[in-house]
């Protein structure tokens, strides 16, 4: 026996307690008697606990096993892989309901009753025999079918599933495979080797969310048999034939291709990979993907804030100030005043001046206005304990961006111990001196790691070989700051020559939600000053700095979507105030626009008020860009917008290594109890059914709180107390 609403034994021990204590209380009137005093207390305490078992409801489990011929589900899948050439030359989908029909069928009907379904996108009954064509899906997903298989069945017993697949599915997650009742029996179909095919495997594109920024566009590509002739990827923008690369690989080889792109601002750009289709390949539906690059962001907001020596200064505020997608405010340290106190030059616009005249924010939402901040030979001493928290969750908490640059800023006895030194890459408080470089001309000035090569802080040529070479062309800094060792998760881009030897020039490192970089280089107007007036290496390297440190930096109003939707378009808003709070009580209105058709209005409700967070997700099958526009109010206040894009395609997951995945298939099988059964051996899954069904019986409950015994010991427990106080004189 066990109880469907138990309480906590604590609860039931103190109304025991209460019980006896009132009832004890009450009997009172019978001392010197204690013998009838203890038999009414017992017996109202009693019909307390009785009373008491009954609300929680009583059940009791008994295990019996299945009646009758209990139905088996039989599974196939209908998805696009499906239409594949399989081992006899026909579909694989046909040699599926070939095999289900002439033999899975026959097998199951003498003990069991076979139903079969297919199942895609969703679960479809299989027609019978000349009622119509099979449903057809354009993805799989099997968590979402036996999800539907448990609703068709909730109301009688199944005996297990048959899942009839080339293995090219979704899997439900493991939770909910283990969670589910009946054995699944999985069978596979389709090809175990492929004899010739060409795939592009993968297409990722590094950010977008600035303007202006030429970014990497990966792409993984895999040949499978012997071709004589090398393989060509093509990269295609809109369409159009943008570049070319030729590549060399035997059967079975990946290999990685980089595209550099310069996405257009104004508007999405869809990029796709594609490797022509050769004589005798099983698919060509795997011969490309495609990728969106988004629109130009919002334009970030920077604030630099200046010490002394500010000789780089000028060059970097002329830089940037040049840099459509930057937005810079600056303060600049002047001395001080009659009264000792330090005075600021503010170069911001009128809204945003006023709050810098103390040199530095003091308000909150002053501070967090902004995507970035620029410490020059700044004097971490000049900021309140106050001040210093909140450049610390500025950047951890908020997402903010932060590049140190100057001797000064990395001074330990200002910094050492402060937040500002735990969000630095380099340990400040090792720092020993700011050395001179060992020579002015040009030479190995810069010397990139195997990480710089590929960052794009620091690409300045088309590949990474070009891009190195050029590096070791800049002419020597002035000199570099000696700082410590690199904290853990930091990684260091580039290295300076001293005259104690190569030392960290550019690293990063991740703090919280924003990024970090330090440079410790002295004098890197030189790369301006000592290089042809047409060189564009100075302005490159500052420009993409500043936008690779404040690009991940969110607004209030923020919205995530994953780059792809297949077959459902899902993402999520948080909103929060000036002061990066969340919003609890916003109203947030998602807008999906489609490149052709209408678009679609969604007012998805807080998911986890506390973090102001909107979670939508809906179907969606049209294929194309789709624009996802956000708004937010508050009682009728905007709190801003923002925007995301989705490529919406079919799967392409359907045709990635297009063979029979047989490992899947055991996967989902294993975790349910069930196995992986060859086709030859289709004959023996109704005992292996049989045999599951003997090891499980079925499990039923029956409630016990209303059985008429049950209400007949409360009525004689009352009626006893009843008589007892009658025949003993009480009320």
């Amino acid at each position: 026996m066990t109880f469907a609403a138990p309480l906590p034994v604590w609860v039931v021990a103190l109304v025991v307690a209460g019980a006896a204590a009132l009832a004890w209380r009450t009997t009172r009137g019978l001392a010197p008697a204690h013998g009838r005093r203890l038999a009414l207390t017992a017996l109202r305490v009693a019909v307390v606990v009785a009373l008491l078992v009954v609300f929680m409801r009583p059940v009791r489990v008994l295990s019996e096993p299945p009646d009758g011929r209990v139905p088996v589900a039989v599974l196939v899948d209908a998805s696009p892989s499906m239409d594949l050439e399989g081992a006899s030359g026909a579909s694989r989908f046909d040699e599926a309901l070939a095999l289900v029909g002439q033999r899975l069928v026959p097998a199951l009907d003498a003990a069991y009753t076979p139903e079969v379904w297919t199942f895609g996108a969703r679960l479809d009954r299989l027609p019978a025999a000349g009622a119509g064509a099979p449903v057809r899906s354009s993805r799989s997903d099997l968590g979402a079918a036996l999800a539907a298989l448990a609703e068709q069945y909730a109301s009688r017993p199944l005996a297990g599933v048959v899942v009839v697949s080339d293995g090219a599915v979704a899997p439900p997650p493991e939770t909910a495979l283990a969670a589910w009742p009946t054995p699944v029996l999985a069978l596979g179909t389709g090809l175990s080797t492929i004899a010739r095919d060409d795939e592009v495997v993968s297409v990722s594109l590094g950010e977008t969310h600035i303007s202006e920024t030429a970014v990497d566009l990966t792409a993984t590509v895999r040949r499978r048999g012997v071709m004589q002739e090398p393989l060509e990827v093509r990269l295609f923008e809109n369409g159009r034939a943008v570049d070319l690369q030729t590549l060399d690989l035997a059967s079975g080889e990946l290999a990685r291709v980089v595209f550099r792109v310069l996405p257009p601002p104004e508007a999405a750009t869809r990029y796709t990979v594609s490797v022509a289709e050769r004589p005798g390949e099983l698919t060509p539906r795997n011969n490309a993907r495609s990728v969106l690059a988004s629109p130009a962001g919002r334009v970030r907001k920077v604030l630099m804030v200046e010490g002394a020596p500010g000789f780089e200064h000028s060059f970097l505020k002329r830089s940037w100030d040049r840099d459509r997608a930057v937005l810079l405010d600056s303060v600049v340290r002047k001395g001080q005043n009659d009264q000792g106190r330090d005075t600021w030059y503010v170069q911001a616009a009128g809204d945003r001046a006023g709050a810098l005249a103390a040199g530095f924010p003091i308000q909150r939402e002053a501070l967090f206005g902004y995507d970035a901040l620029v410490l020059a030979n700044f004097e971490a001493a000049s900021l309140s304990r106050d001040q210093l928290a909140m450049l610390d969750s500025f950047v951890t908490s908020r997402g903010g961006g932060l590049l140190v640059v100057g001797a000064r800023s990395f001074e330990p006895r200002a910094v050492a111990g402060t937040p500002l030194a735990r969000l630095l890459p380099l340990d400040v408080a090792a720092r020993t001196a700011t050395e001179a470089s060992s020579g002015a001309g040009r030479g190995a000035a810069v010397d990139l790691t195997v990480d710089g090569r590929a960052h794009p802080i620091l690409r300045v040529a088309a590949n990474e070989v070009d891009t190195a070479a050029e590096w070791a062309r800049t002419p020597r800094l002035a000199g570099g700051t000696s700082v410590g060792g690199l904290r853990p998760g930091a990684s260091v881009l580039a290295l300076m020559a001293s005259p104690t030897g190569m030392r960290p020039l550019v690293s990063t490192q991740r703090a919280g939600a924003g990024r970090v970089v330090a440079f410790t280089g002295e004098a890197a107007f030189r790369w301006k000053m000592m290089r042809p007036s047409d060189d564009r290496l100075y302005d490159a390297f500052w420009r993409q700095t500043l936008r690779w440190v404040a690009a991940p930096a969110p607004a209030p109003v923020a919205v995530t979507t994953a780059p792809e939707a297949h077959g459902r378009l899902e993402g999520s808003v948080v909103v929060r105030n000036a002061r990066f709070e969340p919003v609890p009580d916003a109203t947030v209105t998602v807008e999906l626009v489609p490149a052709e058709g209408e678009p679609l209005t969604l007012t998805p409700p807080a998911s986890d008020p506390s973090a102001g967070l909107h979670v939508f997700s809906v179907p969606w099958d049209a294929e194309g860009p789709v624009r996802v526009e956000v708004s937010a109010t508050r009682e009728g206040v905007d709190l801003g917008r923002d925007e995301a894009w989705v490529l919406s395609v079919a799967s392409g997951d359907e045709f990635a290594d297009p063979r029979q995945h047989p490992e899947v298939l055991a996967r989902v099988a294993s975790a349910t109890g069930g196995a992986l059964v060859e086709a030859d051996d289709v004959g023996t899954i109704a005992a292996r059914l049989a045999d599951v069904t003997r090891a499980r019986r079925h499990l039923a409950e029956r409630d016990l709180w209303h059985a008429w015994w049950v209400w007949a010991l409360v009525l004689a427990l009352l009626s006893g107390e009843w008589a007892l106080r009658r025949q003993w004189g009480l009320r």
